[in-house]
């Protein structure tokens, strides 16, 4: 009767929970919260039965594995593509059959082309200034002075003939050397090409004319190149400043042997010579 009598006055936990309304209240309310969750977690449950049933009916795992079938695949190609260029590079760049790299041969070609360029200028400008003249040329044996020795010149007469005019300029007054050790002319020595032009006229212009150069320096070799690199100097400035003909231009390298009965038995320039046509 003491402990019945004690619950319903509210003592001890069994009275706090009869006669404590508010404690009733949470008790009811954790109750409640406790269905929701219940059923929230058959929804969700539920939703997910119906996502994991789409995803197999949509044949996702088998995509995926399929995506990563292909991505594999792809990889393997571009591993067996990166191979093949990196042989195709080191057969490119490698040595040939004679020993040769790619480079070496790129270098060769180049100076090859080079070569051939250079060559074809030399051609283009001895055609240009070697065949002049013809029909007077080729009525006396000569078709164009590059087939001369400087021996055969000295002792042909029309060349060494002596009605035919010169110009003898030396050297020293013509020819300077620039910083790389390599002569041109002088303003003194163009000076001096530009009188004997003057001096003869409008009757240069249809006259046939030979640009001999003359070099006593070093033995016959030095001196047979630097009497023609002489020569065409000249005649370049003749052609250029003048316009004249280029047909009309002949250049012979005499070393340092004028022809024989002229006024010099050496030299050291030029000597510009003026053809007589019907000598």
């Amino acid at each position: 009767n003491d402990v019945v009598m004690g619950i319903k006055q509210g003592q001890g936990p069994a009275g706090m929970l009869l006669r404590d309304q508010a404690l009733a209240t949470q008790i009811r309310q954790t109750v409640l919260n406790a269905q929701q969750a219940t059923v929230n977690l058959g929804h969700a449950s539920s939703q997910a039965d119906a996502l994991i049933s789409d995803i197999q009916s949509r044949q996702l795992p088998q995509k995926v594995d399929d995506t990563l079938v292909s991505v594999k695949s792809a990889a393997s190609n571009l591993d067996v593509s990166t191979q093949q260029l990196r042989q195709t590079i080191s057969e490119a760049t490698g040595p040939d059959a004679q020993g040769f790299t790619a480079g070496a041969n790129i270098s060769e070609s180049l100076s090859n082309a080079n070569a051939a360029t250079a060559n074809m200028a030399d051609d283009t400008e001895a055609l240009k200034h070697n065949f002049f003249f013809r029909g007077f040329f080729r009525k006396r044996g000569y078709y164009n002075l590059a087939d001369i020795s400087p021996d055969k010149y000295r002792k042909a007469p029309m060349f060494s003939n002596p009605a035919n005019e010169r110009a003898w300029l030396p050297a020293d007054r013509l020819f300077e050397r620039d910083s790389n050790g390599l002569e041109r002319l002088t303003a003194q020595g163009k000076s001096r090409m530009d009188e004997v032009v003057g001096q003869h006229g409008d009757s240069i212009v249809g006259s046939p004319i030979v640009i001999e150069g003359y070099s006593n320096d070093g033995n016959p070799a030095d001196q047979l190149a630097r009497s023609r690199s002489r020569a065409i100097l000249v005649r370049r400035y003749l052609q250029n400043h003048f316009q004249l003909d280029a047909t009309h231009f002949g250049i012979v390298g005499m070393e340092s042997l004028p022809p024989g009965g002229l006024d010099h038995s050496t030299w050291d320039g030029i000597c510009i010579v003026i053809l007589k046509t019907r000598s």
